[in-house]
């Protein structure tokens, strides 16, 4: 399979992401739903091919998509972000966090989940230390 879901048949919220920081996600996505939010998660096990039919498919059921890059392309933003943008319909919100080796924590996905449910429009960034830069 090109992408794995969980928790995202009745998930309004459904958050997508690649690589190590989703089995983070899962366990803030168990929180949750012990709370009573509908979020789920969708991974992407492989970019390319992009699976762009897969997605569609599954993020149209959500009303809002958060999508966590650890990477940036200048003047764009996140790469998965970009491409799901260009690929679907879908509600999304890009994030972009972990950069440098930097932890995605779960209160970094707990903010990431908030500031999707009353977005910005712009491409946010999470756990930057501006007193660094």
């Amino acid at each position: 399979d090109l992408v794995e879901t969980y928790q995202c048949d009745d998930a309004e919220i459904i958050i997508v992401a690649m690589g190590s920081v989703c089995g983070t996600i899962k366990d803030v996505i168990d929180t949750l739903r012990s709370e009573g939010e509908k979020v789920g998660l969708l991974k992407i096990r492989v970019f390319r091919p992009f699976p762009k039919d897969e997605l569609k498919e599954i993020l149209e059921k959500a009303s809002k998509v958060a999508v966590i890059d650890k990477n940036i392309s200048f003047g764009m933003g996140g790469v998965l972000y970009n491409n799901i943008r260009a690929t679907t319909d879908a509600n999304a919100y890009g994030f972009i966090a972990g950069l440098g080796g930097r932890d995605i924590t779960p209160d970094y996905v707990k903010e990431i989940i908030d500031k999707t449910k009353n977005p910005t429009g712009e491409v946010e960034w999470i756990g930057l230390k501006k007193e660094e830069l």
